[in-house]
């Protein structure tokens, strides 16, 4: 085992011994994936839920509004205009 820079058994010993440390401090060390899993699904539910709430809101008030044009167009043509008889103007 020429160019290692380990050469007894020990040194392998130790190596290896500071893998697994490191493994398992990493497996300690972890911040949980499914915690900011969890969180990210929530938030894009809320999302979803708001998205489809201002939609309901919005058609709704589409809707309503062409109800109220219909029936302003129904009232405009259900009244007569009046004309008023010109007035004249004094200039002085």
């Amino acid at each position: 085992m020429t160019g290692l820079p380990f050469d007894t058994v020990t040194q392998f010993v130790a190596l290896g011994l500071t893998l697994v440390a490191g493994f398992f401090f990493g497996l300690a060390a972890r911040s949980g994936r499914s915690k900011w899993r969890d969180r990210y699904q929530d938030e894009e539910l809320r999302h979803r839920t708001y998205r489809d709430e201002t939609g309901a809101e919005l058609r709704e008030a589409q809707r309503r509004l062409r109800e109220l044009e219909a029936e302003n167009a129904r009232l405009r043509a259900a009244t007569t205009p009046v004309v008023e008889a010109p007035r004249a103007i004094d200039p002085y």
